[in-house]
């Protein structure tokens, strides 16, 4: 399956893979539980990623950071739920980048960006407009929208992961919903 657009964004959504947590998924001698359910989760990880940083390579990146610390906390201090705890990491990784990216960008504004941004052709298909809606979104509000609609998690699963109030998911992935509407509807 082609990931990648001409543009270099996540074009498709790969199926996640549902894997056995806690199995090795090779024979590789030294295996432990942990590195067989990282390896199981990777794909699960890139899809997440780029729905919510909409770039392939920086989703390869940010889920390969993800699974090396994770991997490497594993080592010294057995992990018990290893999915919450990959997931938590590769959110603070994006949610690390989003921070460092946007003040790149408010220093761009405040000293002029080199040259102009190439106009973008109207004909775009719909899974570009919807990562775009996405994308538009806020972090905490794509986040949100990530975790509940594309990964399944429950409003009480993603507080936990979070570390926020399931008030605030409520919240947040009612401000996101009304907000892609709006955008996919052209209001």
């Amino acid at each position: 399956m082609d990931l990648v657009a001409h543009d270099g964004t996540c074009s498709e959504v790969p199926e996640p893979t549902a894997g056995i947590p806690g199995e090795p998924a090779t024979g590789i001698p030294g295996e432990t539980a942990t590195t067989g359910a990282l390896v199981d989760e990777a794909r699960r990880l890139f899809w997440l990623a780029c729905l919510l940083c909409g770039d392939q390579s920086r989703a390869e990146d940010a889920v390969a950071e993800a699974i090396a610390r994770v991997w490497r906390r594993g080592q010294s201090k057995p992990i018990e739920d290893v999915r919450p705890y990959l997931r938590r990491t590769l959110v603070n990784l994006l949610a690390r980048e989003h921070r460092l990216r946007s003040s790149e960008a408010r220093a761009l504004v405040r000293h002029g960006t080199p040259g102009d941004v190439p106009e973008v052709s109207s004909q775009a298909v719909d899974y570009v407009t919807v990562q775009s809606a996405l994308l538009g979104l806020p972090p905490d509000q794509r986040v949100v929208v990530g975790l509940r609609y594309f990964e399944g998690m429950s409003e009480a699963e993603i507080a936990s992961t979070l570390r926020i109030a399931p008030g605030t998911v409520k919240s947040r992935a009612a401000r996101a919903l009304t907000a892609l509407r709006s955008t996919l509807e052209g209001g």
